[in-house]
């Protein structure tokens, strides 16, 4: 089993359900298209990024790695899998109305969660309880959330800015997901998932302003206008103080991790340009722990995955992560300015909201290193639709398909 200082390996792990089903999955798809001769197309630069990424992650653990059985399964769940989602679902995604059904799959899986983290909720009565769900892992079930709340919010305000469109998600769905997730996310009760949210959703707010039209923009302003002052005053009076001291308020937690950078940088240094292995992070706050003045200790996790990458994979490994983020937000940011519709144009502002709401968080946590795969496979079958869908022959910002207002839509 998996643990600390263990480096053996249970037969129910190697057999992870998802990756084990993706995995399968993948291999179905290759084979039909080898059986029917059909062309599965040339890789994307972010495809091409991710294999290089993927080859210099297994150097390091081949290389390197202390703990080689945990280094693979967090190479595989963190990264390969969703790496395979974005691959696959990029030649899924031939036109819009497949585009059209993974939001719907997005939404209503989102939707059950809300439905479970809710009842998880109500069963443990503890204030300070922070919500994992079905995951047990507040910080995958962040993950999996905030994509459905960005593409509900995203598809209602494109289907009123353009009626001609059949709506994707039904009224009653998108009111669900719109007003219970931001309550769910709150009661993981962590940091690094509110500042994702709120980066996420202010990314949407901003970028999305100019494509609403201007009656709508000047009541959404005034609105926001009106409620941020009296949300911030009713969460300073009805705020327990237990709360602000355990969660919000805890310096020496922003010291303690402070402590534990410094640690992990000086050790970086020594080998800045490939790092000291992927996975050995953890030996090395172990055992160089400093303690500040006022008996503040450093950590032996970074709660950082930035740094991580840095320390445990060097220059190149992180350059080669961000080079896979970066094309991704390259390709938002051109579908956000030159979509012929204004859906195409939301769906370019979606893309780097969430891309926002992933990178965040990780500056607070080890996030990016999870070993479970729903950490960000829905992140990644969601970019990879968005490529397969602009990214065709035809051209990068034509439309495959339209699908018209049905008469008896609401």
């Amino acid at each position: 089993m998996f643990g600390g200082e263990s480096d053996s390996v249970e037969l129910r792990q190697l057999l992870e359900p998802t990756r084990t089903l993706l995995l399968t999955f993948m291999l179905v798809f290759l084979l039909e298209a080898l059986v029917k001769r059909r062309v599965l197309g040339p890789l994307d630069r972010t495809e091409v990024w991710m294999i290089a990424f993927f080859i210099s992650l297994l150097m390091s653990i081949f290389l390197q790695s202390a703990r080689f059985n945990f280094s693979m399964r967090i190479a595989l769940n963190a990264f390969m899998v969703p790496f395979l989602a974005y691959f696959v679902m990029r030649r899924l995604v031939r036109h819009e109305m497949h585009f059209r059904r993974l939001i719907q799959a997005i939404g209503y899986l989102v939707a059950y969660l809300i439905v479970i983290g809710l009842a998880e909720r109500l069963s443990h009565p503890a204030l300070l309880y922070r919500l994992g769900g079905p995951f047990r892992d507040e910080g995958v079930y962040y993950m999996v959330l905030i994509v459905g709340f960005l593409l509900t919010l995203t598809e209602a305000l494109s289907h009123d800015a353009s009626r001609r469109v059949q709506p994707i998600l039904p009224s009653w769905l998108k009111w669900c997901l719109v007003c219970c997730t931001p309550i769910v996310i709150l009661l993981t009760m962590e940091r690094g998932n509110w500042v994702g949210f709120l980066s996420g959703t202010w990314l949407l707010g901003i970028l999305g302003h100019r494509l609403v039209g201007e009656s709508r923009r000047i009541v959404t302003i005034g609105l926001i206008c009106t409620l941020i002052p009296i949300a911030i005053i009713s969460t300073q009076m009805l705020t327990p103080e237990e709360i602000v001291e355990g969660r919000v308020g805890y310096s020496k937690s922003i010291q303690g991790r402070l402590l534990t950078w410094q640690v992990a940088i000086q050790d970086g240094l020594k080998q800045p340009l490939l790092g000291i292995g992927f996975n050995n992070l953890r030996d090395v706050l172990a055992q160089n722990i400093i303690e500040s003045d006022d008996g503040v200790r450093s950590y032996l996790s970074t709660h950082n995955s930035y740094i991580a990458f840095l320390v445990e994979q060097g220059i190149v490994g992180l350059f080669l992560f961000l080079a896979i983020l970066f094309s991704i937000l390259q390709m938002g940011i051109k579908l956000y300015r030159k979509g012929r519709q204004p859906q195409d144009r939301w769906r370019g502002v979606v893309t780097i909201a969430i891309l926002a709401a992933y990178m965040v968080p990780s500056l607070f946590a080890s996030k990016l290193h999870t070993p479970n795969p729903w950490n960000t496979i829905l992140i990644f079958s969601f970019f990879g639709g968005v490529s397969g869908l602009y990214s065709r022959s035809r051209g990068y910002y034509v439309r495959r398909y339209a699908v018209p207002v049905s008469s008896t839509s609401a």
